[in-house]
């Protein structure tokens, strides 16, 4: 507004057409966007705005005093039952942690596993690196415009920040490999546990899991229901793990955020500059080239480039800079071909009425096919995990009335809340 109106001067852009464009956009909104991301839920608790209502063990289970440690530990399973999702924050050493893959194993057998979210630790950083690329990108972007008049110096940028996250798909891709290894291969009495007394206190859970499952006879040993829980993950959990984590390390979500960052700024400054009536079909035109860019173009060439760089794992070196470059000219070349077909389009004059016509018609058509594609997998993964619902159904109601009871404190009745449920325990139902 303020670029628009003249208060605020404008930059040199040989680019654009007319040569010139704002630079507050690209000096301000990712720096704002990056406080509000970090900042702004403190801000929602202001004025009021609470989140969902959570359990998180370690904060709601008493650390210090062992008596309330033992007696939050008995509730565990009766939590687990009345949530409604389960949140997991996933590390390379989750599931070698023995209560941790407890906790999972019981969650899964009372839940689908599209109840179970899975949150791997690195993702929130590649997903905020977008900010400082993006604030680099449109800012030597603009000075190499404005002082030297080149304007193709930002594709250079997107190949290394490319280069860097195909890594980062690679990467991940043999994790899941691996892990799908290790699940296979599973053994419960190898698990990591922090403080080692909690062993066998655990071991007596997975026993009383799998007797009410009746994965085992109901007087069987501890021992005997650890081999049984050992046979249990080997022929769930791969599947079940294969389907949380997805074919891809990102959202479509989070692909659209880092397409944000790279076009919103220069896009902004570029409607800023535009001071009179007839260069509105102008924006217009390029309002659809950054929309298309942000909602089809950037989730299509990264969600490509990450299945290319998934493959022949066992390449390095040399052969991992073969499949990089393969990636670019099948995935890259297009795509830059495309955006520089369109941006010509969209800077063409402004009585340019077929060429309006056409980036209308192209911004509808590739958003509506992609929305569609995103859907469909969507509700196919859904009915997947809905269709992998809990191992044992016709033994999960026994399961938790046995929980509930563990849960129950005294004879009296206790409400435990958990979100918008609410159980109530007595010991007495035992």
């Amino acid at each position: 507004v303020l670029t628009a109106s003249g208060n605020v001067p404008t930059v040199t852009d040989p680019s654009q057409t007319p040569p010139v464009a704002g630079f507050l956009g690209r000096l301000l909104l990712l720096p704002a966007s990056g406080l509000f991301f970090f900042v702004g839920h403190d801000l929602g608790a202001l004025f009021g705005w609470k989140g969902p209502l959570t359990f998180l063990d370690k904060a709601c289970i008493h650390q210090v005093d062992p008596e309330l440690k033992e007696q939050g530990i008995q509730k565990l399973g009766a939590f687990l039952r009345i949530s409604e999702r389960m949140l997991t924050l996933y590390s390379d050493v989750y599931l070698l942690k023995l209560w941790t893959i407890y906790e999972v194993a019981n969650f899964l057998a009372l839940k689908s596993v599209d109840r179970l979210e899975v949150i791997p630790v690195h993702m929130p950083r590649i997903v905020f690196l977008a900010l400082p690329v993006g604030f680099l990108y449109g800012l030597l972007t603009m000075l190499l415009r404005t002082f030297t008049g080149i304007s193709s110096f930002g594709y250079i940028i997107l190949v290394f920040t490319g280069t860097f996250y195909m890594l980062v798909f690679r990467r991940w891709a043999r994790h899941k490999k691996d892990t799908q290894q290790r699940l296979r291969n599973f053994e419960v009495r190898d698990c990591i546990c922090a403080v080692e007394s909690d062993r066998q206190v655990v071991y007596q859970k997975i026993a009383t899991l799998m007797r009410f499952t009746k994965r085992v006879d109901r007087l069987a040993s501890v021992d005997e229901a650890l081999t049984a829980f050992n046979m249990e993950v080997r022929r769930q959990m791969p599947s079940a793990f294969k389907m949380i984590f997805g074919w891809t390390t990102l959202t479509y979500e989070h692909y659209i955020f880092m397409g944000f960052a790279i076009v919103a700024p220069t896009s902004v400054d570029y409607l800023g500059r535009l001071q009179e009536e007839e260069h509105g079909l102008q924006a217009l035109k390029r309002g659809c080239l950054d929309l298309m860019w942000i909602l089809t173009f950037y989730p299509i060439s990264f969600y490509l480039a990450e299945i290319i760089a998934s493959r022949w794992l066992h390449w390095k070196g040399v052969w991992q800079c073969f499949i990089f470059l393969t990636a670019y000219l099948i995935v890259g070349v297009p795509s830059v071909s495309l955006h520089m077909l369109f941006s010509d389009i969209a800077s063409r004059p402004e009585d340019d009425e077929i060429g309006v016509m056409i980036m209308v018609g192209s911004f509808m058509v590739s958003s509506g096919i992609t929305f569609l594609v995103v859907l469909t997998s969507r509700l196919v993964r859904a009915r997947k995990g809905k269709r992998n619902g809990p191992h044992a159904l016709a033994a999960t109601r026994t399961m938790s009335d046995m929980l509930d009871s563990a849960a129950s404190m005294g004879s009296r009745k206790s409400k435990t809340s958990f979100g918008s449920a609410v159980t109530e325990c007595d010991d007495n139902q035992s």
